[in-house]
Order: C-alpha cells, then sequence, then structure tokens
C-alpha cells in the first residue's frame, strides 16, 4: 500500500510536511498541479458511459472493464495480454432451502449510479472507484424463515478460483491472481454492521449475511477490484523511491496520495 497512489481513508487535506520546505514556485507545485490534473481526467474516466444494450465502466487503476447489461455483471482485463472474463447475475434471495428467483432487470442510470431494479425486494447498483469496481445491493424486506438470509448469484468465468475465503474470493490465470471479489461489508437500516460471509461453489457465489435482529432495509457492499499497483523504475542508477512522502488529499477524492522520488 505504500507506493499505491489512492490508498487509505484521508484525513481533512494538508499540506504535505515534505514538500512544504522547497522553493515556492518550483518543481514541487509543478507536481501538484500536473496531480491535480490528471486526477480531473481519471474521475471523468469513472463515469459510466452508454454501450450497446447497457453501461460500460473503466477501472483505470484496477485494470477492469464492466459491462453491466441484461445478462449481469461482466469483468475483463482492460489492457494487456490476458484474456478472459468474469460475469455474474443475482438469480435468487432468502433462506437455505427457501429461496425465490429474482426478476430479469435492465440496467438504469440513477444518481450515478447503474441499478437494476429487482422487483421490489432488490436493488442492484454499481459505481467506479480508484481502487475497483464496487457492487452494492439494497434488500427492502426481510425474507420469511429462519436462517441466515442468502443472496445467490451465477457465475461465469474461465478463470480459475483461487481461494474461496468467507472475507474473500480470488481469481486467476496460471496461479497467478488477476482478480479479487472482497471486503463485503452489510450494514441495516440503523447502521449496524452484520455478519456476513462469501461462498463459492461451482458456477455459483452466495453472501451469507447474519440478520438476526437487524432493522431492514440492508446494504450490501461487496468490491471487485485486483491488486494494488506496483511501481517501478526502468533505469538501474535511478534510485528510485530513494525519498516517499506522503502528500494528503491532493486531489480532494477522500483518499490520500502519495509522492514518490527519484534521483537522474
Amino acid at each position: 500500500d505504500l507506493l499505491a497512489a489512492e490508498g487509505a481513508r484521508a484525513e481533512p487535506p494538508k499540506t504535505p510536511g515534505g514538500l512544504s520546505k522547497l522553493p515556492a514556485g518550483g518543481w514541487d507545485e509543478k507536481v501538484l498541479s500536473d496531480v491535480r490534473r490528471d486526477s480531473l481526467r481519471s474521475r471523468a474516466a469513472l463515469q459510466p458511459r452508454p454501450v450497446a444494450d447497457g453501461w460500460g465502466l473503466e477501472s483505470g487503476s484496477a485494470g477492469l472493464a464492466a459491462l453491466l447489461d441484461e445478462d449481469g455483471y461482466s469483468l475483463s482485463p482492460l489492457e494487456g495480454s490476458d484474456d478472459w472474463h468474469w460475469r455474474l447475475k443475482p438469480v435468487a434471495l432468502g433462506r437455505e432451502g427457501c429461496l425465490e428467483a429474482l426478476p430479469e432487470a435492465s440496467p438504469v442510470l440513477e444518481a450515478g449510479l447503474v441499478q437494476y431494479h429487482r422487483g421490489e425486494a432488490v436493488t442492484e447498483w454499481y459505481q467506479n472507484l480508484p481502487e475497483g469496481i464496487e457492487q452494492g445491493f439494497e434488500v427492502a424486506q426481510r425474507p420469511p424463515g429462519e436462517g441466515d438470509l442468502v443472496l445467490e448469484q451465477s457465475l461465469e468465468t474461465d478463470l480459475e478460483t483461487l481461494t474461496a475465503e468467507p472475507g474473500g474470493l480470488t481469481y486467476g490465470l496460471g496461479g497467478r491472481t488477476v482478480l479479487e471479489y472482497r471486503d463485503l461489508k452489510v450494514f441495516d437500516a440503523k447502521g449496524r454492521r452484520l455478519e456476513a460471509r462469501l461462498e463459492a461453489s461451482g458456477s455459483t457465489v452466495i453472501i451469507l449475511v447474519g440478520d438476526s435482529g437487524a432493522e431492514y432495509p440492508l446494504s450490501i457492499d461487496p468490491l471487485s477490484t485486483t491488486a494494488n499497483a506496483i511501481l517501478e523504475s526502468d533505469q538501474d542508477t535511478a534510485q528510485f523511491t530513494f525519498c516517499v512522502s506522503g502528500a494528503g488529499d491532493v486531489n480532494g477524492d477522500g483518499y490520500s496520495d502519495v509522492v514518490v522520488g527519484a534521483r537522474p
């Protein structure tokens, strides 16, 4: 995470301590100006764009391209030599042994989110974040029955499942991780975080939520992403990373930014 341009949630914007000691009007101001300019371009690139029969999202930092259409939520690599696909589609909601099929839906753009309204029970939504593509569900009413809430999704992919743990799923090619489905968070109407876990079996991905005592509606929120970017030098004597400094929240997106130095 040290070299990730978009890292943990930032403190309120402040002048970077390391850079404030440099002469005014020097290279540091040029760097910060360039970062702000590039950030505006990046934020514009995060917005959904209309494509045939749906919407497209591109996460440059995660290297992912998403297609949202009637067939579901599809991911593929944005660029590079890899060629793979991964598609999820919510198909049922309820309790174990008592699931009800979710209706088909077409994606629409509302309030900056690509949304599917699957009847009165579930609203499914997507947005582009610097760290990946966020999937979310609003479950309006408590399904009847006992036990955990179950949200079942069908999976179609040519990737291999590398790990399937309650906290996240990883998929890869030749043993190399290319996609992570993780950071699952679930909250009830009072803002209480609920116990939740992921399960994968064959062509199915399941989200299970302990909703006993929870107040509906529920907000279910996993993230699809890749490993953080790795920065490296293409010159043996460049002394890349001879200094690294936190830059505060330079672009005002709520995430800390980092300046990495090198010597000629």
